[in-house]
């Protein structure tokens, strides 16, 4: 884990979805939907939900 990843992580957690993430921290959507993959990846399960309109958390992914 390093930390753009925790920050990419704490920034759709305060703003509930990748896309105001990403208008937040002036970065893609994408780039922070693939470093939030990378991690899930390197963590060995999912972190968040993604849905059509928002993201959830899972359980892992409010511990973390």
């Amino acid at each position: 884990m390093n930390l753009n990843q925790f920050e990419y992580l704490l920034a759709i957690y305060e703003q509930g979805s990748i896309t105001k993430a990403a208008q937040k921290l002036f970065v893609s959507a994408p780039a922070i939907s693939k470093m939030i993959h990378g991690l899930e990846d390197e963590l060995g399960y999912k972190l968040l939900n993604r849905l059509a309109n928002k993201v959830e958390f899972t359980d892992k992914g409010i511990e973390a």
